[in-house]
């Protein structure tokens, strides 16, 4: 059989098969296949490799037996080379090599290398085209309140904007509030900041957040902030556990950071860091999210083991900056806290501007209790500060 097609009988050809479309181009080939001495699946590979591949319907999975045959023999083998597989189909290897370009052109994971001449099946040698059944999405959903740096008895506190973010947190349903730090302003943190307080020392503090901090039917869960920590440096008081201890819808969780650990596998980790800000908004959290990882990996290297996914936050508040951002990192969701104080002396001094607001962030979860889909509501507060609101 001549294996070489001419140009008049490509011509030829293509003028028979110009009106076959999906399935009827098999049958079409079929017809034709006598009157050109070759048999209808050299036909249909070579409607394939002339670009009459358009008609047909990819949707139809079913292969011809060549097909067939080439894919049975590379899926012994794995590896192997287009002279053995002609020989083992008893068909020319240019044949194969179009049999190989039409199985790639419906979606197998067949290749052909033309410098080694071999041919390679992928372990799944048939790609999955279907989308996921979005069933296995309609999981659980978690819903909280995300907020940070209120810097109560400041003169510049925002607290009816404090209040408000807390009748948003129950008018959405949420399931609890986190507070990254910072709850008051605390004392000697910088030259002039008492003249910016109008509540001074550790009990005045103390007796105004107990009493003004909003109350909820939900906990709010507290750690500790570099400005809170003043007085633990100063005369050993935690403010915050001792906010907690007075207040039982508040929950302290620590000093500086702590996980939350939620489906008892998805990780939520809250940090207050020291220091200053920088000029790229994203390059202190990248900093963290990189120590997070880190700090993930040596730890699953002193137990001689593999690093889990549940090692590694899916997702981390950050506050102290007082600028909101959110953004993905090496995986992890970086949320950076705006802040519930506006612009104090010092930070025109500093040349700063505060983003003031909160956050709400839903969580939803697979069936298999994954993190699928993490949505972000940012609520931007600071066209509605007010002076001495306190």
């Amino acid at each position: 059989m001549n294996i070489i097609w001419s140009p008049e009988e490509e011509k030829e050809f293509e003028e028979a098969l110009k009106d076959a479309k999906g399935s009827a181009l098999k049958t079409r080939c079929r017809d034709i296949a006598p009157w050109h001495g070759r048999s209808a699946d050299a036909i249909f590979a070579k409607a394939c490799s002339l670009g009459l591949k358009d008609k047909i319907d990819f949707n139809d999975r079913s292969v011809t037996d060549d097909e067939a045959a080439v894919l049975k023999v590379v899926r012994e083998k794995k590896i192997t080379s287009a002279g053995e597989i002609s020989r083992e189909v008893n068909r020319s290897k240019e044949y194969v090599k179009e049999i190989i370009a039409q199985l790639q052109e419906r979606g197998y994971d067949v290749e052909y290398d033309d410098d080694t001449r071999q041919v390679k099946l992928e372990p799944h040698e048939h790609c999955q085209l279907d989308p996921l059944k979005l069933s296995i999405l309609k999981g659980e959903t978690l819903k909280f309140g995300l907020l940070s740096d209120m810097h109560l008895g400041s003169k510049f506190q925002c607290l009816s904007i404090l209040r408000t973010a807390y009748e948003v947190f129950a008018k959405e349903d949420c399931y609890f509030a986190i507070n990254a730090g910072d709850i008051v302003d605390g004392i000697n943190m910088y030259k002039g900041q008492t003249a910016e307080l109008f509540a001074h020392g550790a009990d005045e503090q103390l007796d105004y957040a107990v009493e003004n901090y909003p109350r909820a039917a939900f906990k709010t869960y507290l750690v500790a902030g570099n400005h809170d920590l003043s007085f633990k440096k100063t005369a050993g008081l935690n403010i915050c556990r001792s906010i907690a201890r007075l207040r039982d819808d508040i929950v302290y969780r620590g000093d500086c950071a702590t996980d939350f650990i939620f489906k008892d596998r998805y990780r939520f980790h809250i940090i207050h860091p020291d220091g200053g800000g920088s000029y790229a908004r994203s390059y202190k959290p990248q900093k963290i999210v990189e120590a997070i990882i880190n700090e993930a990996v040596a730890e699953a290297r002193n137990y001689f083991s593999e690093v889990a996914m549940e090692q590694i936050p899916v997702a981390s508040g950050i506050g102290h900056y007082h600028t909101a951002g959110w953004f993905p990192l090496a995986g992890l969701n970086a949320f950076m806290l705006p802040c519930l104080q506006r612009q104090t002396d010092y930070m025109k001094r500093k040349a700063l501007s505060p983003d003031i607001g909160f956050f709400i962030v839903t969580v939803r979860f697979d069936k298999k209790e994954r993190a699928c889909k993490i949505i972000p509501e940012y609520y931007p507060m600071g066209h509605y500060v007010r002076e001495r609101d306190w």
